[in-house]
């Protein structure tokens, strides 16, 4: 309480460098002389929230770094430690105040960090908020101090993780948090053999393309044959066989351009249909085709 008294009075000693600094006019000047004085008085009968709220309003209005060091005061008192070191250390590193007042500043952070305890935070997703009782303070993976006692880590994130923990001052804590992964009740659609294998107008198409094929070939020789023997030794006979030839041949030709048309057709619509239940089975049976559906 001595030092904390004797930090009180020094920043008494430096109130008028702060209006002058801040304010232009006797009536700014006269305002904040009283804030001052009005947080001091509170500080006093130990109202140490009330006097945290005023030198807060103060140090907004005036900017000054030697109001925010009485706003550490105020924290420390009222068990904020972790708050306090951060006021401490921001006028340690102001040269808006004397040498001296930022050493007792570096000294005051020094003791209220003593008081604090350590929590290594890692889990997932890398980068995820960090809450602290409610109030975010770093990111995945955070290393943070914290004052001791009982407080609520959690993920800032929806339906993020939490845990309570218990901690006392010099203790370091590690916690694992991490956003659970949810697997998806949706049923995987089946894989339909359409789009990866041709149907029944391909085994169709196949079949009459041979046959075709085969006609073509045969009545194509014998019809040339038979025109041969015409030329060396011209019949009616030889003539009327020629011409049955020769439209057996045409028919053939017929048959196999059916058969390619069907496999083209087919090949068309494996590329622009989506799924589709399985293609019906085909056999030939018998000379017949039998198609299964």
């Amino acid at each position: 309480m001595r030092a904390l008294a004797l930090a009180l009075a020094l920043l008494i000693a430096l109130v008028p460098a702060v209006h002058v600094a801040a304010a232009q006019d006797d009536e700014a000047r006269r305002t904040a002389r009283e804030a001052y004085r009005r947080g001091e008085d509170a500080f006093a009968r130990g109202e140490h929230t009330l006097a945290l709220a005023i030198f807060r309003e103060l140090y907004e209005r005036t900017g000054h770094d030697a109001v925010r060091y009485n706003v550490g005061v105020c924290l420390e008192q009222l068990g904020r430690a972790r708050e306090a070191r951060i006021e401490f250390l921001a006028v340690a590193e102001s040269e808006a105040v004397p040498a001296e007042t930022r050493a007792q500043a570096l000294e005051a952070a020094a003791r209220v960090r003593a008081r604090l305890a350590s929590i290594e935070v890692r889990g997932a997703p890398e980068g995820a908020g960090v809450t602290i009782d409610g109030v975010r303070v770093c990111a995945l993976p955070c290393d943070e101090l914290i004052d001791p006692g009982t407080h609520t880590i959690a993920l800032d994130v929806p339906e993020g993780p939490s845990e309570e923990i218990e901690i006392a001052a010099g203790a370091t804590r590690t916690i694992e948090l991490a956003v659970p992964v949810v697997a998806s009740d949706e049923p995987t659609p089946p894989v339909s053999s359409r789009g990866s294998s041709l149907g029944a107008l391909t085994v169709i198409g196949a079949s009459l393309t041979a046959i075709g094929t085969g006609g073509v070939i045969g009545f194509g020789i014998y019809t040339m044959d038979l025109k041969s023997r015409f030329d060396a030794m011209p019949t009616q006979a030889l003539a009327d066989e020629g011409n049955t030839m020769a439209a057996l041949t045409n028919a053939s030709i017929g048959v196999l351009a059916l058969g390619g048309a069907l496999v083209l057709i087919d090949v068309i619509l494996v590329v622009t249909s989506g799924p589709s239940e399985p293609s019906p089975a085909v056999s030939l049976e018998g000379g017949t085709l039998r198609v299964a559906f």
